[in-house]
């Protein structure tokens, strides 16, 4: 079984594929309907998904060099959040 914390971020990230996967598909079709070319969309797609693992790919950068500050920026938040409300 998994932990409630786990589950959370599969569900988070199921949230997020399929609104991708809706949003990429519309968009899709509203290029095809425009160009009337395949070689559109595959171009569209090729670069929303290069964008997206270069999108991740700084996100974990980020992550690695901000580590601790992210967790003090969090704690203080948590405690703004409970103490001032």
């Amino acid at each position: 079984m998994l932990p409630d914390s786990n589950k959370a971020m599969l569900y988070l990230m199921w949230i997020y594929a399929t609104g991708s996967m809706i949003s990429s598909t519309f968009v899709s079709i509203y290029i095809l309907k425009i160009n009337d070319s395949f070689n559109d969309v595959i171009f569209f797609n090729i670069i929303f998904l290069l964008l997206l693992l270069l999108g991740f790919l700084l996100y974990d950068i980020c992550f690695h060099f901000f580590k601790k500050i992210l967790k003090v920026c969090t704690i203080l938040l948590i405690y703004f959040l409970l103490y001032h409300f």
